[in-house]
């Protein structure tokens, strides 16, 4: 007997007693939730739950907004910028919020932001060209329920007149 075959065996199993004992099913099970079907129709894009915007753009930062639905997180440590072309390095990024530390199921202690964050990064030398597409990668989470895959968002970043 192979070990797939022992676990679609103890699969059925654990949905047989699923379905003939509702009680079984309840919160304080280990196996509540592993057979239930999602609502796919609750769960929306991440493009449409974590929004990106171009706030302002100095001689000295590019600031970015997010948007970040209620019911839903950023992970901190997940956002990656880049500036394609390269017209210039950009520096660490300071948050406008403290982020939240948080016992995460999927991925323990975590920083988390909710409702809103401002992006400041630093530009480091002088932007060459009128403007640069940002890609930023960020990875997010409903509140109790399921996390989105790492993604990113591009964004086009017009440097002002005096600085191209």
């Amino acid at each position: 007997m192979s070990a797939n075959y022992l676990v679609c065996r103890l699969a059925r199993v654990a949905m047989l007693l699923c379905s003939l004992f509702p009680g079984f099913s309840n919160a304080a099970n280990p196996l509540h939730g592993w057979f239930e079907a999602t609502d796919e129709a609750a769960v929306r894009p991440p493009e449409e739950v974590f929004i990106a915007s171009v706030e302002q753009v100095t001689q000295e930062t590019i600031s970015i907004r997010w948007h970040i639905e209620p019911g839903h997180y950023l992970y901190r440590n997940a956002f990656r910028f880049a500036l394609q072309p390269p017209a210039v390095s950009l520096g660490e990024p300071a948050y406008s919020e403290e982020a939240t530390v948080v016992t995460d199921p999927h991925f323990g202690v975590s920083e988390i932001f909710r409702d809103s964050v401002r992006v400041t990064l630093p530009l480091i030398g002088e932007p060459s060209g009128f403007g640069a597409t940002l890609r930023i990668d960020y990875q997010g989470c409903i509140e109790n329920r399921l996390c989105y895959p790492p993604t990113s968002t591009e964004l086009f970043v017009t440097f002002p007149a005096g600085i191209s």
